[in-house]
């Protein structure tokens, strides 16, 4: 027993050792991951500083045999607090990186670290029951007890295979963080030759997944509430841009308010989502200030690693197809470029969608080709009975694609209102196919039924790549004409619907 005592006092010394000096090290990460735990704000940079200088005394208690069982028990108060701590975060659905050994290995926690705590608890516990038996022996009494001379480089030994074990883990670690430090080389490097300021001799290859690939699927839980999935962003029928992210990654907070702004400016070219992990207090005020209404947290960094985004922060753009379209934009300089980029080839004012993007032929209108069947479908309507595609047949219907969140679509409703008041007895009868709550669809004033299709399926059946956007149909069930994008197109067609209409009744009556 002598033996395990020894053996459980220096593996506990080792670990508050390496933790202590990772603290001490990383001062600038530590208040924060300290808050993330719920310590008040005013009290955690005293905490961060305290708090190794407490684990170096634990560790030298314990390598002493008069004062092991008073390192024994502040190991195992140390360890307490660490648990309850991290099972009430855990508890309330948070997981901040548990930095216990510093920059040097910061990852989210989980019920894994709870029970890594608590193995080294029940360590803890046997060194102070065992010194509180009697006279605890000293290392080197135990390497003269057993076999002689053997005895004692049989210690030796185990004393240098922790080193060792201690400095592999080290170093392994190490090399991460060295990996990512040459990321971020790399990422200024590039935007140092964006500028002309650093010349290259050869074209670099691009970084993340080849364009036209099927990007990773994922569900990840949001920030808000709830899980994501890719298809589900996919569903709203325009391009995804994924922003990877890391609350430890002073320019990825850098660069939080120009992703707000281009989210209030743009949010109708492109979904644009940060990914992130390990959400720190601050680091959620901090995205909550610069308008980022989409977050999701990995558990690690498992769709970083399946987009290949080895860094922060990163850009990758996902096409309504669920293909990747872009190469990975590493650093601001670039994740700039990419927005410009996607507001060029998917905004209102650039009248193209990227049906030819890469072939270079000309740009295709969206939607399906007049002459088309209507697709088959059911939708609720706002009272949740549900509406059948059939119902539709002999007379014109407009379908109208709509979501209440977008501000196109906001813009057009005025005017939407005064044109079924003016036709709600003539013309093609109009039909809105609309995402979001009953609530906010509802609030429209409308009279036309409202369908809902959250997962705006029927549009991406027809080839509706955003809203606010219409398809026209005759009784058949068959398109008439191209669809229209945004409201002067969807209001040219619709009086041009009228006046058909008009038409065929006078031609009627003459007969």
């Amino acid at each position: 027993m002598d033996l395990v005592f020894v053996v459980a006092s220096v593996v506990l010394a080792a670990v508050f050792t390496v933790a202590a000096i990772a603290k001490l090290a990383d001062q600038v990460g530590a208040p924060d991951v300290i808050r993330a735990f719920g310590v008040p704000a005013q009290l955690a940079r005293p905490v961060a500083v305290v708090l190794p200088v407490v684990e170096l005394t634990v560790a030298a208690l314990l390598l002493f045999p008069d004062t092991s069982i008073w390192g024994g028990l502040g190991a195992l108060a140390l360890l307490g607090v660490f648990i309850v701590a991290m099972a009430v975060s855990l508890g309330r659905g948070q997981r901040p990186p548990c930095h216990c050994f510093g920059q040097v290995h910061a990852k989210p926690i989980g019920w894994h670290t709870v029970a890594r705590n608590a193995a080294l608890a029940a360590l803890a516990s046997f060194v102070v029951v065992h010194a509180h038996k009697g006279e605890p022996p000293s290392i080197a009494h135990v390497a003269s007890e057993v076999s002689g001379g053997r005895g004692t480089l049989a210690v030796a030994g185990f004393v240098v295979l922790a080193v060792l074990v201690v400095q592999g883990w080290l170093l392994l670690h190490l090399m991460r963080q060295q990996g990512r430090l040459w990321l971020r080389i790399d990422t200024l490097e590039s935007a140092l030759r964006d500028v002309g300021l650093l010349s290259t001799e050869s074209p670099s290859t691009p970084a993340g997944l080849l364009e036209g690939v099927p990007a990773p699927a994922f569900e990840l839980p949001a920030l808000s509430g709830g899980w994501v999935t890719l298809e589900g962003l996919l569903g709203y029928g325009r391009p995804v841009i994924l922003v990877f992210s890391d609350p430890a990654c002073r320019p990825c907070a850098e660069l939080l308010p120009e992703l707000g702004g281009w989210i209030g400016q743009h949010s109708e070219v492109a979904s644009l989502v940060l990914v992130t992990h390990g959400v720190t207090p601050e680091y959620r005020d901090r995205m909550t200030a610069a308008g980022v209404p989409v977050v999701l947290e990995q558990r690690d960094r498992e769709v970083a690693d399946a987009f290949g985004a080895a860094g922060t922060p990163s850009a990758v753009l996902v096409d309504v197809d669920g293909t990747v379209g872009s190469s990975l934009a590493v650093g601001a300089a670039a994740i700039r470029t990419l927005l410009m980029r996607v507001v060029e080839q998917w905004g209102p004012e650039a009248q193209r969608f990227p049906a030819a993007r890469s072939s270079g032929s000309p740009t295709m209108p969206p939607g399906v080709p007049p002459g088309s069947p209507m697709p088959a479908f059911r939708l609720p309507d706002l009272d949740g009975m549900l509406v059948d595609s059939s119902s539709f047949r002999g007379r014109n219907h407009l379908l109208v694609f709509w979501n209440p969140d977008c501000g196109f679509c906001n813009e057009m409703l005025p005017a939407l209102l005064m044109w079924e008041q003016r036709n709600e007895e003539s013309g093609p009868a109009l039909v809105l196919v609309s995402t979001g709550t009953v609530e906010a669809n509802r609030g429209l004033g409308l009279n036309a039924p409202v369908l809902l299709d959250r997962g705006f399926t029927v549009g991406a059946r027809l080839g509706i790549r955003g809203t606010p956007s219409a398809v026209l149909f005759d009784g058949d069930g068959m398109v008439v004409a191209p669809a229209a994008v945004g409201g002067p197109q969807i209001f040219s067609l619709a009086e041009a619907a009228v006046a058909s209409d008009a038409v065929t009744a006078e031609v009627g009556s003459g007969a």
